[in-house]
């Protein structure tokens, strides 16, 4: 087996992923928000989003970058040395934990024991109260599912890649996570009969492969961008033919969830391989958009739209059941769109811009003290 590069890994910035992690946020923000009422645009294009399972798209799109930018920072680690699990924990409890709980103690005391997600959500196990319930839960902490994926692979991720050798990387993210991840998706789907997309041993497959983008950042210039693009449209026309056969009561749900499954973390991946490094006016365009300022600014308060959004929907009375069909007002729709973008944006700025200001005092690097000089005679 060919060794491992390491030193392709360049842990330096990429602006347009902070725009990528903006249009995750859109995507999934799209696929929940609800139309005006008598408003054939807005109907159409949340009919669409429903349609097209956009928020899927945008939940596995943070995935796929979530493994990548997480393996990154971990592999420079061991680089420089080996991997600071301490430290890593720390920066992670800066950066998640602050809003997270605000939010959590705000459903608390707002919605009370009509939460239903409290206590999962206090502990990161929504996803596995998910999957208890079918995967059926609509309460404002709900979605907290899939930052309770994330938080679980956080707790193994920093071992295996501390831990294991650098020539057996590549096969532990080619091949047994992979495995791990399809298995566990055949066993909960097929063997019991339950909605398998919200645990995380399942969704390591869309983390392993942005983990092995990040292992392979280097190679990927030279990936022909071509094929890349096919790939995606490949599992998008796959998505689209599996919808339309869904409709038509042609699949059963869990047919419908497998190809839903492979063909969302395929096109995800070939997406984030495009704009991470790959030649070409395709690639070169993709990377200039998302490099722009706004849909960076999204990105940069993206957690706090995905963390937020759901909540404030249920304190306005949105729930899904309460407009799907009928719509909302105009006015009610402005004041939603608002405050989705104003609650993250000062959120940010006032809790979690200072939080992070005090991450970077752990990043820098420890400089032995210079010996202190003899004073010189005059």
């Amino acid at each position: 087996m060919a060794e491992l590069n390491t030193h392709a890994v360049r842990p330096t910035h990429l602006p347009a992923l902070d725009g990528v992690r903006g249009l995750a946020a859109l995507l999934v923000l799209w696929c929940h928000f609800p139309y005006i009422q008598g408003s054939i645009v807005t109907r159409t294009l949340s009919e669409f989003a429903s349609y097209a399972q956009v928020g899927y798209f945008g939940v596995d799109l943070f995935f796929v970058l979530s493994g990548f930018l997480i393996t990154r920072i971990l592999l420079a680690e061991r680089r420089a040395g080996k991997v600071r699990i301490g430290r890593f924990f720390l920066r992670r409890t800066l950066r998640i934990f602050p809003i997270y709980y605000l939010t959590v103690a705000f459903c608390a005391i707002w919605f009370g024991a009509a939460c239903l997600d409290l206590i999962p959500a206090t502990f990161y196990v929504t996803n596995i109260a998910a999957l208890l319930r079918d995967f059926r839960g609509t309460g404002p902490l709900s979605h907290t599912w899939s930052l309770a994926v994330e938080e679980q692979f956080y707790l193994i991720w920093p071992f295996l890649l501390g831990g294991l050798a650098l020539a057996r990387i590549r096969s532990t993210l080619v091949w047994i996570l992979p495995v791990v991840a399809i298995v566990t998706f055949i066993l909960i789907e097929y063997g019991f009969g339950r909605p398998a997309i919200a645990q995380m041993p399942v969704r390591m497959l869309s983390l392993s492969l942005g983990a092995g983008l990040a292992v392979r950042e280097g190679e990927i210039r030279n990936w022909r961008g071509s094929w890349l693009v096919v790939g995606f449209f490949v599992a998008a026309l796959a998505l689209f033919i599996n919808q339309r056969l869904a409709k038509r009561e042609l699949l059963t749900p869990a047919q419908l969830r497998t190809i839903q499954y492979f063909g969302f973390a395929a096109a995800s991946t070939c997406f984030l391989a495009i704009v991470i490094g790959v030649e070409g006016r395709l690639a070169d365009a993709l990377r200039t958009v998302f490099s722009g300022r706004w849909i960076r600014g999204v990105g940069a308060i993206s957690y706090g739209i995905y963390l937020y959004h759901i909540v404030i929907m249920h304190v306005l009375g949105l729930e899904y059941a309460n407009w799907i069909g009928t719509g909302i007002t105009t006015t009610r729709w402005a004041l939603a769109l608002a405050l989705v973008f104003l609650v993250p944006t000062v959120s940010y700025w006032c809790i979690e811009k200072p939080i992070l200001g005090l991450r970077h005092r752990f990043d820098r690097p420890r400089t032995p003290r210079a010996p202190a000089r003899a004073s010189q005679p005059a």
